[in-house]
This record gives C-alpha cells, structure tokens and sequence, in this order.
C-alpha cells in the first residue's frame, strides 16, 4: 500500500480504479478483515450513502496524492475550474515541500478547436520565505478543520478543490465562488493571473 500502513477506520480512501484517485473521496467506516471487504460512505453529503468495497482494491487517499513523488514531507494541489456550463479554463498547481527543497508546478488550460490543451507549463523552485508565506495562510485558514463541503453551488462561477498531506494525514476542501487567500497566495506563486 503507497501509504505504507493498513487501512483503518476513520481514513480517507479511494478505489484503485477511480481516474484520477483523489476525486472519489470515500471514509472508512467498518472493516472485516475475515471478508476482506471494507465498510465504505461517499463523502459528498449529497450523496453520503454506504457501500461495501474490497479490501485490496481499496488505497489510502495519502497513497494516491503522493503517488510517485518521494521525500515529500506537506504538499497541497489546488484544482480550478473558470466558467459554468461553458467552461472558460482551468488550471492545476502542485506545491511540494521536501527536506532540501520546496517546489511549485501549476499547468493552465484552454479550450482550443481540438479541445483542451495545456497552455501553460510552470515549474520552478520556491524560496524558504514563500513556503513559509502560504504555510501561514493555510494555518490562518485553518484549512485542516474546514468541512471538505460547505453545499453551495452555482451555474456560473468556478469551482476549486484544495487538497493536502501533512504528517500522513489526508484533507480536501471543495468550494463555488469562495477564497480562503489559499488559492489566491498559490496562483501568485506559480505566475498565474487567478
């Protein structure tokens, strides 16, 4: 298991086979060790209902951020998505924080005649001050206590997912139209106009 440690009640999971892992949140909420089947409920309280999932097919929403990146000690991946039915664009920004180093990749879409397409590719190191500036705006946010939904939605707007490992501890937040400054201080950080 990438998290390298069994699954308990009470973590965030994933099923192997959801593409990409981190968008299907899942909790533990009993397991059977002798079925080899986990007791599982759908984060979303729109759709907080129960199912039964194996064991085995079954990954540590820990495991499936990091995935391959080794050495990482935090890291936070904020997704954004611009527009409502018509969809403007969209952006990614991976900031990761190692022993040595710490590291921000942001990629920009746009919607082309052959459809999205990357527009814009960001990687760059980030000084200690910077990584201490948004480690305080996460702390102000208190981003590891926020529910991961508030229920708001809208037509139009944007809509970004926040999500973090910290101390092998997994926790997104999904938003429509809100800003904790979190996003605003990461968009700054890779070069991108948010």
């Amino acid at each position: 298991m990438p998290s390298g440690r069994p699954i308990r009640v009470g973590d965030f999971v994933t099923s192997r086979k959801s593409q990409p892992p981190f968008l299907f949140h899942q909790v533990v909420e009993k397991i059977d060790r002798k079925k080899k089947m986990a007791k599982c409920r759908d984060c979303n309280p729109r759709r907080a209902f129960v199912w039964e999932r194996p064991l085995r097919k079954l990954i540590t929403c820990v495991g499936a951020f990091l995935r391959d990146r080794r050495g990482v000690i935090e890291s936070y991946r904020a997704d954004v998505q611009v527009g409502g039915l018509l969809s403007r664009g969209e952006y990614h920004i991976w900031i990761d924080r190692y022993a040595d180093r710490c590291r921000v990749s942001a990629t920009e879409f746009a919607y082309e005649a052959k459809g999205w397409a990357p527009s814009n590719i960001i990687d760059k190191a980030l000084t200690v001050r910077q990584w201490g500036g948004l480690a305080k705006c996460i702390e102000a946010a208190a981003f590891w206590d926020l529910p991961s939904y508030d229920g708001n939605v809208g037509m139009d707007g944007y809509w970004w997912i926040l999500e973090g490992v910290k101390n092998n501890r997994y926790h997104y937040v999904r938003r429509w139209c809100d800003d904790l400054g979190i996003l605003r201080r990461m968009s700054r950080l890779a070069g991108i106009d948010g």
